[in-house]
């Protein structure tokens, strides 16, 4: 379970889904609705190091005033004084399709123009483009040609923090070329800016479009000298001739940032001054662009420079240096500037080669200074990157060393004498798929982390115990060492998730995930503690609901309960969101709640579907506080007020037009929680018994190999949970198979290899494995053809993430691409045609008319065959007999499984075949979810898995060994680690 978040609806769901998709969790709660926008962004803290990359000053460019507001009509010259800045640069691409080519500017570039005046911000946007193609609707412009415009104008502490609040916003921009006219939108997600305006011109390069944004559109910002504006452009290209169906086949951003639409903080810091200034201090790394990868990863270097046309038409000299972290110069020379050939006169670029030779691994800095005829300062330009030959060098030798350690472990013997440790090996197998990601995407945090991980795995594999000097992360797989426990841990692609170093402890019995776990590692204990103090203390205005206390002298902070709270537009986006099954309770605030969140209100609603548990324990509170009790038809003509319950169909039409935002806050119980602090480590763990989480907790305190007794006691815990139902034996051939039937790989916005993602998904215990990339299928063609070519018998099932602007769809099993073009009709025809099954992706994470018409129908009228998660209405649809074939995914795009949650099946095999029939028949069950209950099914099902949970372990381990052996029949290791490349290619 989520413990906080807030529901954000992104408008580009390539990029939005670049960070793994949180599930939503609504439960009948209390909404308030409001016709103010408040912002309940909660602000992470980002421990992390430094990002290579990145500019290094205060502030990243001058804006300067400019003599008159321009016309807007299309005259560049008005534009003479304002800054420029180029996007044109291969480091500077945020997200391509694989398939899609960029050929240099004359493809796709762009050269913005800034400037203000006291009439607002100025935008020129001068893009060349040898194909202009935007037939989309305002509010996805973005998915062709167009220009994506992302803007803080917020001032204090919400200036560049991670959500969008009044002053934030993004504007899609675009061309359209069939009617000759400007288009212009802004996402409506973060709400409605008035009186910006737009005009714009084709031209033989391309187009020219030019804005003028109010400052009325900043209410807190102050138009003044010195004034801090962050801003960023985004350059989308789309060529119809080779691009077809595809969405954003290409998404250029000054320095390369990704995940724009959902994080503000990714700007770039703009000061307003009078006129731009001239001297070596001046920072100009927006106009100076410097393209090279941010980690340097062999003897040869490289750097090319592209001035914008405004500071080119001036710079005559360009003086590089490469220092190093305490600004020791390890390099340096001259660039020969050359006019760049484009159709931005004065535009000037230059390249640099040399050898790093002995510079050793490390964080440097590239400067670049520039000066004018005269010899005067123009200005600095910026650029960290990191230096990683040595590490290269060693994790090229482990690759190559690998093949021959894995022929001695003999993994077809190990998987029937010890099927634990043949699992650990794949594991250990993936850790070098981070490694050769690492390597080609030149990412120094994969490597590091994908070595560390492979070393530590060998010595548990080879000394049964990792060395004393590894770092406590690691050191977590000493819990792993009897093999027999079946302890997961995991570690995501790069451990660093939210600025932080994690790993995911799961308890897994034949495939069946038991308990949930995750730990947290700090840079001291005191940064730990900090953090841990921080958990129980009053989080976004609501009190916090874990009790402190201690576990094996530990302090340890528990719960039974979690809560929700999310922002939600009205009217058109009831329920935006998953959930678990509702147990509707009293709502926990503080007293500071509706001052610090919620707002002043005028009242509240019981709502029709309100528990009486929870209506009688907010009237009673509501009381307390004065606030008055209100019928719908009175509520609805005020500026805000509470609902208790969840909204109807019938009050979402009825509501005022007026209303911008409501939240919705809830409670309900989640089964047991616990978080433990020992040492640089937050430990937590998570399960629907008491007792099973707090032996788990136990276990990982004492950091020793975990029994298989252990598990067994676990387990019985567990059972002791289960529902009395009647019993339902195992038919002849038929049989239990687990698996996930969504995840993501590099292919698309995953976070590691599908060799990887496969081998890792096989180490957590599954039968089958589902890749849904988004709208292709290569990686999981590739990898099947790989793993085949190994000998590794693995039900890899080719699978399809249908991703449209208006619903997401999973499709398996396939053998051609589903169109994302498609209607609804259409698509599940085509699906049907395949003879595969079709699941309706995390419902509600995106707001639709399709969402609208269908989130109370339980799959009723949609041609699709199951529902992903567990719905809202679980319980009042089972019991009425409605209840939709229910499918479990962890949708992951962390390069791991960091949750539990998996697909049960009853079937004769773990096929794709099997996998659909299964789910077309209703026979699945899902496992893992969180919440009070283990699984979400059937009853029929439930009492199947309550069975095999029951089962003797001898059996248990007897079916896993079978299975595996079938798998690892002929594996050969070393030739699926040959055959992977560690990067995306086409499938033979």
């Amino acid at each position: 379970m989520k413990s906080i978040f807030t529901c954000r609806r992104e408008k580009n769901p390539l990029s939005a889904l670049k960070a793994r998709l949180s599930t939503a969790l609504l439960f009948s709660g209390i909404f308030l609705f409001s016709n103010a926008f408040f912002d309940s962004q909660l602000i992470a803290q980002d421990t992390g190091a430094k990002n290579a990359g990145k500019t290094v000053a205060a502030f990243d460019s001058c804006l300067p005033k400019l003599e008159k507001t321009p016309s807007l009509s299309g005259k560049l010259e008005e534009w003479k004084d304002a800054v420029s800045i180029p996007v044109r640069m291969e480091s500077f691409i945020a997200w391509k399709e694989r398939k899609h080519s960029w050929s240099g500017s004359a493809d796709a570039g762009l050269e913005a123009f800034c400037g203000w005046t006291a009439d607002g911000l100025c935008i020129a946007l001068d893009v060349s483009d040898d194909s202009v193609c935007n037939k989309k609707e305002p509010q996805d412009l973005w998915a062709q040609d167009g220009v994506e415009v992302f803007i803080d104008g917020r001032s204090g502490p919400k200036f560049m923090s991670r959500g969008y609040s009044k002053g934030s916003f993004q504007l899609f921009t675009a061309f359209d070329a069939d009617k000759n006219t400007p288009m212009f939108a802004v996402n409506k997600a973060h709400g409605e800016v008035e009186g910006i305006k737009m005009n714009g011109r084709r031209t033989e390069s391309g187009y020219f479009l030019e804005v003028l944004v109010p400052w009325t559109a900043f209410p807190k910002l102050k138009p003044e000298l010195g004034t801090l504006i962050g801003l960023q452009f985004g350059l989308d290209d789309y060529d119809p001739a080779k691009d077809g169906d595809t969405i954003q086949p290409l998404f250029m951003t000054i320095q390369g940032k990704s995940g724009l639409s959902g994080n503000s903080s990714e700007r770039f810091k703009f000061k307003l001054v009078e006129k731009q200034e001239k001297s070596a201090s001046n920072p100009v790394s927006m106009s100076a662009a410097i393209d090279c990868p941010n980690a340097l990863i062999q003897d040869d270097a490289s750097c090319k420079l592209l001035l914008g046309s405004a500071l080119g038409k001036d710079a005559e000299k360009a003086e590089l240096s490469f220092s190093n972290s305490k600004g020791e110069k390890m390099f340096s020379a001259e660039l020969p500037l050359l006019d760049e050939k484009g159709p931005w006169p004065g535009a000037k670029t230059s390249e640099l080669k040399w050898k790093l030779g002995n510079i050793p691994d490390g964080n440097y800095t590239i400067s670049i200074s520039l000066t004018d005829k005269n010899g005067a300062a123009l200005g600095t330009s910026t650029r960290s990157v990191s230096v990683i030959k040595g590490t290269c060098e060693e994790a090229r030798k482990h690759l190559a060393d690998a093949p021959a350690i894995f022929a001695k472990a003999k993994l077809p013997e190990l998987a029937k004498s010890n099927p634990g440790k043949a699992l650990e090996w794949l594991a250990a197998a993936a850790a070098l798929e981070e490694v050769k990601w690492g390597i080609s995407s030149f990412n120094p945090e994969f490597i590091k982390d994908g070595l560390s991980e492979w070393k530590a795995r060998l010595a548990i594999l080879q000394d049964g115990k990792v060395p004393e000097d590894t770092t406590p992360l690691y050191k977590l797989l000493n819990l792993c060492a009897n093999f027999d426990g079946r302890v997961i841990v995991q570690y995501p692609a790069s451990t660093r998730m939210q600025g932080m170093k994690m790993a995911f402890i799961n308890f897994v019995c034949n495939g069946i995930p038991l308990l949930d776990g995750q730990a947290s590692e700090f840079a001291s204990e005191d940064e730990a503690k900090k953090a841990f103090g921080n958990s129980s203390s009053y989080w976004g205005g609501l009190k916090n609901l874990m009790e402190e206390t201690e576990l094996d002298g530990k302090r340890m902070m528990i719960s039974s309960k979690s809560y929700d709270m999310k922002k939600i537009e009205t009217p058109s986006d009831l329920g935006i969101a998953l959930c678990q099954p509702p147990r509707q309770t009293a709502l926990a605030l503080s007293p500071e709640t509706w001052q610090q969140i919620l707002g002043k209100t005028e009242g509240f609603v019981i709502g029709t579907n309100a528990s009486e548990e929870l209506g009688t324990a907010f009237s009673a509170w509501a009381e307390k506080e004065g606030l008055q009790k209100l019928e719908m038809k009175d509520a609805l003509g005020k500026d805000s007020f509470v609902m208790v319950g969840n909204p109807t169909a019938e009050d979402m039409k009825n509501f005022n037009t007026k209303i911008k935002r409501f939240y919705s806050v809830s409670v309900q119980d989640s089964g047991t929680n616990v978080r433990i602090l020992d040492g640089r480590l937050i430990l937590g763990m998570r399960g629907n018994s008491n007792a099973a989480v707090k032996m788990a907790a136990k276990l990982l305190l004492k950091g020793e190999a975990v029994k298989a007794s252990d598990l067994d006691a676990i387990r019985a815990e567990i059972c002791k949970e289960l529902p009395e139902l009647p019993p339902a034996p195992l038919e002849m051939g038929m049989e239990l198979f687990v698996g996930d039937v969504h995840s993501h790989t590099m292919y698309s916005d995953g976070g590691l290899t599908p060799e990887g993602m496969t081998l890792k998904a096989i180490y957590t215990g599954m039968d089958f494995y589902v890749i849904s990339d988004h709208n292709t299928l290569d990686g999981v063609l590739v990898a099947s053809k790989h793993f085949a070519d190994a000998g590794i018998a693995f039900p890899l099932i080719v699978g399809e993430e249908i991703t449209t602007p208006w619903i997401h769809m999973n499709a398996y099993p396939l053998s051609k691409l589903i169109s994302p073009e498609l209607n609804a009709e259409d698509t599940v025809k085509a699906v049907r045609e395949q003879g595969a099954a079709i699941q309706w992706n995390h419902p509600g994470s995106y707001d639709s008319d399709w969402f609208a018409k269908h989130g109370e129908t339980a799959l009723v009228g949609t041609g699709f065959d199951a529902w992903e998660h567990v719905p809202r209405n679980y319980e009042k649809w089972k019991k009425e007999g409605k209840l939709p074939t229910l499918t479990g995914s962890t949708d992951t795009h962390a390069g791991c499984f960091p949750d539990l949650e998996r697909t049960m099946i009853y079937a004769p095999g773990a096929s794709g075949k099997d996998l659909a029939e299964a789910v077309r028949g209703g026979s699945t069950l899902i496992l893992g979810a969180g919440g009070p209950e283990f699984a979400y099914g059937s009853d029929l099902m439930l009492s199947r898995l309550s069975a095999r949970l029951k089962t003797d372990r001898k059996i248990l381990d007897g079916i896993t060994a079978e299975r595996l052996s079938k798998i690892l029949e002929k594996a050969d290791l070393g030739k699926l680690l040959k055959k992977g490349k560690g990067m995306p290619v086409n499938p033979e």
